[in-house]
């Protein structure tokens, strides 16, 4: 047979089932591709072939046995280093944990375990999974199959690549800022990004190990190379946590697209987005439009991107500096006593953030309130919004501070973290966004679309991207790593 390590994932496990492929096979062919492509890419930081060979063999005796099977069993797949996974060092990208082992399993991890998956090594990350590019000082830097000049994005940088170039058959991404999204659309990849707290996070670095409440606006889920596999992978990892209680998502409001409404966020003063990305959401728009959907060119919620903006980087930053020296904080509090009330630079917001009390975070969370009901008075009248992930395509690797970094779009060079706009409006209000591949710019670099749906309706946006893989194609495999 040929490859089949490029297949969907819920082709895979079909295969595995109906015994056209066994574990053990599906394991020798990823374990070729990791030999061949990953020294290009450093994508998976940590192979474990001896564990990965045992459990596919009690898989095929367990598949010759005849007895029923999980969803994605026998399935080799690696998982994002910014989840702990028992037996493995898991750093997060943190060189003081590099020898961290923990004695159990991210609460995702256990789930995708549970669900029959061969867990066969980790990917790479950004320190603390904190940066749009996938590097740090124990494992090094990851690069884009379809450029290794570039960065896959982070922080599923390393996953996303992996996945590209058919080295594991799905990932489990995080995403506090555009994780999940940016990698998915700087790779030409699936992802979905699902609605706060519907998949547990604890387990996941940063925190610091053995940390137990949830964090603020971050979340997980898949990445694949077919819309299919979002549902499929999601269904697996997303639930209580609890005996109390059962999450029932609501099927999609559709998945004709005669009877999808559609809203395209395009135009936007405050930030921008490059004019060849636009050029192929606008197209991929017009494409649903041609299939019978309704599509708004001109709609929006009642808020600006710049109010929503401003409430979610105050919380984000807020996340991040928890964690930063006392010493630092002290300097951002100083800083933002000084500050102009006018100024909504990111080096203002952040050190606005650290100077924040429990009061400052309460009318934080009620001006959340305010847009998360904005948002749902919206998709009365609208099922999705379509918009960019990123300002741009993938971009070349710098290592510079962050503050040094500069984002280059349409001639115009933009703070480095403008990279956030468009991702922060489904983060900031709690909403599940999925991305999919819409094309590729004049030079080969991926596009990809960002899809906003109502809270807690996942499988909304999951089955737009489904429609667009349907009507303009999805992934396709970058030349050198096909």
């Amino acid at each position: 047979m040929s490859d089949p390590c490029l297949l969907p994932a819920i082709d895979l496990a079909t295969m595995i089932r109906d015994r056209k492929i066994s574990p053990s096979e599906l394991l020798a062919a990823y374990s070729a591709r990791i030999e061949k492509f990953n020294p290009a890419l450093n994508a998976i930081v940590q192979f474990d072939s001896e564990r990965a060979q045992e459990t596919a063999r009690a898989a095929d005796d367990i598949i010759a046995s005849g007895n029923e099977t999980p969803p994605l069993f026998g399935l080799p797949c690696t998982i994002k280093d910014a989840f702990e996974v028992s037996g493995m060092v898991s750093t997060g990208g943190i060189p003081n944990l590099k020898e961290h082992m923990p004695a159990r399993d991210a609460d995702v991890v256990a789930r995708v375990r549970k669900a029959g998956a061969n867990i066969i090594g980790k990917t790479n990350v950004p320190f603390a999974s904190g940066d749009f590019q996938s590097f740090n000082d124990i494992y090094g830097c990851t690069n884009n199959p379809y450029d290794l000049e570039r960065t896959p994005g982070g922080s599923s940088g390393g996953a996303a690549a992996a996945v590209v170039a058919g080295m594991t058959a799905f990932e489990t991404g995080s995403d506090i800022g555009g994780s999940i999204r940016l990698p998915a659309h700087f790779c030409g990849l699936f992802g979905h990004k699902s609605s706060y707290d519907i998949v547990p996070m604890r387990g996941h670095l940063p925190p610091k190990p053995g940390y137990l409440a949830a964090s603020d606006l971050s979340v997980a889920g898949p990445l694949a190379r077919s819309a299919r596999d979002l549902p499929f992978l999601l269904a697996n990892i997303a639930g209580a946590t609890n005996n109390a209680w059962r999450l029932d998502l609501p099927s999609a409001r559709t998945r004709n697209p005669k009877n999808l409404r559609v809203a395209v966020w395009l135009d936007e003063p405050f930030t921008d987005v490059d004019v060849e990305s636009a050029a192929l959401i606008e197209a991929a728009a017009k494409a649903l439009s041609q299939a019978g959907a309704k599509v708004d060119f001109d709609a929006r919620p009642d808020f600006t991107m710049q109010e929503a903006f401003v409430n979610y980087a105050l919380v984000l930053y807020a996340i991040v500096a928890s964690d930063f020296p006392a010493h630092m904080r002290v300097a951002m509090i100083e800083a933002a006593k000084s500050s102009d009330p006018e100024d909504i630079s990111h080096p203002t917001l952040q050190a606005r953030s650290a100077a924040l009390n429990y009061a400052d975070w309460l009318n934080l969370n009620q001006e959340r309130a305010r847009l998360q009901s904005i948002w749902a008075t919206f998709f009365q009248s609208y099922d999705v919004v379509l918009c960019p992930a990123a300002p741009g395509p993938a971009f070349a690797h710098d290592h510079q501070g962050i503050s040094k970094r500069r984002l280059e779009i349409n001639g115009v060079k933009r703070p480095y973290l403008d990279i956030v706009h468009w991702a922060g409006l489904a983060s900031g209000s709690y909403l599940p966004a999925s991305v999919a591949p819409v094309g590729q710019t004049k030079s080969g670099l991926p596009v990809g679309v960002q899809i906003i749906g109502p809270w807690l309706e996942d499988h909304t946006p999951m089955a737009v991207a489904a429609m667009l893989e349907d009507l303009i194609g999805g992934f396709v495999p970058a030349k050198d790593f096909a």
